[in-house]
């Protein structure tokens, strides 16, 4: 077994066991979701005790053989790294635009060589994946439960609108996501045939999210 952390954006870091070979099929599964290759250029910002480490970053790069750069994130090392490397693949947390955002470096910065981003872990907005895709980012694939309980439960292409659904996720009368029996505390509501983020409740009951494939 694996013992990883969850993002943190629920509040504390939580640890999760996953089996290494569960580890690899969502990897697998990243690879082909983003049709990484050897052309790819992936940086990773994620420490390496995270699930997001090792099944968005790390372990999908060595899959495709893709060209990999591992970094400890703070927005001027990002920019200088992302200026000499120019990575087609990239996948931050909105906590990660905030920062960014508070630098002058990033209001010119050119991100055309970005052809799939990952952004998640946490609400994300329109506003948000517009800050990428005006500077260039082709397509910005805004996850939910990428984080917790890997792969991804829910995907919305360029929108904080899920149109992909994963049959595991369920949602209860009043739009609480389900997966698999566990309660994930997070709301949602439906708009135009799609679903989006609604509010998180400030305490979450019953167990913390578990491989549930």
């Amino acid at each position: 077994m694996l013992v990883l952390y969850t993002s943190g954006s629920t509040g504390p870091a939580k640890k999760v066991e996953h089996s290494w070979e569960f580890i690899y099929e969502c990897a697998a599964k990243t690879v082909q979701e983003q049709s990484l290759s050897m052309v790819d250029i992936v940086i990773d910002v994620f420490p390496h005790n995270t699930i997001a480490h090792w099944t968005l970053s790390a372990l999908p790069a060595f899959i495709a053989g893709a060209e990999y750069h591992s970094m400890k994130f703070t927005p001027k090392f990002f920019i200088d790294k992302f200026k000499e490397v120019q990575p087609t693949i990239l996948n931050l947390v909105p906590r990660h635009l905030e920062m960014l955002q508070e630098t002058e470096e990033f209001e010119t910065l050119d991100m055309s060589c970005v052809r799939y981003m990952t952004l998640g872990a946490a609400p994300v907005t329109q506003t948000m994946v517009d800050a990428f895709t005006s500077r260039g980012v082709t397509l910005v694939a805004v996850t939910y439960g990428m984080t917790e309980c890997p792969p991804p439960m829910m995907i919305g292409y360029n929108s904080p609108e899920f149109s992909w659904i994963d049959p595991k996720i369920t949602f209860t009368d009043d739009m609480e996501a389900i997966i698999g029996d566990v309660q994930t505390g997070d709301f949602f509501k439906k708009a135009s045939g799609s679903i989006v983020f609604s509010h998180r409740a400030k305490e979450i009951t019953g167990t913390t999210w578990k491989d549930v494939s």
